[in-house]
């Protein structure tokens, strides 16, 4: 995370959750199209609060997230391993 605005396509359905959490923190902005990519580029580029303030919450978002995946799979091994158990399979 650098802390750095970001600018996205609105076709974001593989990472919803991650999108989710960056727009509720008001850490990106979505364009459509090359002019709204060009239009939201100088926005941000005349407005250094804005795209700093942007870049600070993304940044925020990322580092409050870090280890979700870690911690996902140790509750998945977790439930397969009493899954094992339960049905006298390997739990290894």
């Amino acid at each position: 995370a650098l802390a750095k605005p970001l600018i996205v396509r609105p076709y974001t359905g593989n990472f919803a959750e991650a999108m989710k959490k960056l727009r509720e923190a008001e850490a990106l902005m979505e364009v459509a199209d090359e002019q709204a990519l060009a239009e939201t580029v100088s926005v941000l580029r005349y407005s250094p609060e804005e795209a700093t303030g942007m870049g600070r919450r993304a940044q925020l978002v990322v580092k409050k997230e870090k280890g979700a995946t870690l911690r996902h799979a140790e509750v998945i091994l977790g439930l397969l391993n009493k899954r094992g158990r339960r049905w006298g399979g390997a739990t290894d």
